[in-house]
């Protein structure tokens, strides 16, 4: 009788850790954003951003992309997650994104113009948006496609 109850709450605590291993390895998984630019025109380009500091990357030409910010959160994260990050990061200046060609900036948006008409960089609906999990994280991805005409 000893040996059976032992057997049944072996069994229990197996199955017991077994679901809370589970339940635990999905509630670890952090919540990765990333912004990305992707660039379709026919040039090669820099873009310059403020993020904690001033930083200039290089973007071929024809869709290669460059990953330029991504925050780890315990919770879900948005948007407006990027744009508090713009504000923070440019220190009481106006954010900024510009895209640099032959060593001259060629086009700047502004963050205190992101509700002017027109593509606006700072504007989520001229952004693709797509969720992912890996194994560790969900990915929040949000992809920015640089145009032929935003350079014009």
């Amino acid at each position: 009788m000893e040996t059976m109850i032992k057997k049944v709450l072996a069994g229990i605590l197996l199955v017991c850790s077994l679901s809370a291993t589970t339940a635990c390895k999905k509630s670890v998984l952090m919540h990765r954003g990333v912004w990305q630019v992707v660039n379709h025109t026919e040039q090669d380009v820099g873009i310059r951003f403020v993020d904690d500091t001033y930083r200039e990357n290089y973007i071929p030409k024809n869709l290669q992309t460059t990953t330029y910010d991504f925050i780890d959160l315990p919770e879900e994260i948005d948007f407006g997650a990027f744009l508090r990050h713009q504000e923070i990061w440019s220190d009481g200046d106006d954010p900024f994104f510009s895209v640099i060609f032959d060593g001259r900036i060629i086009k700047t948006w502004l963050f205190s113009e992101k509700n002017d008409s027109g593509r606006q960089y700072f504007d989520e609906r001229f952004w693709a948006y797509r969720e992912y999990e890996t194994e560790r994280y969900i990915i929040h991805e949000w992809t920015f496609e640089l145009l032929a005409d935003d350079l014009q």
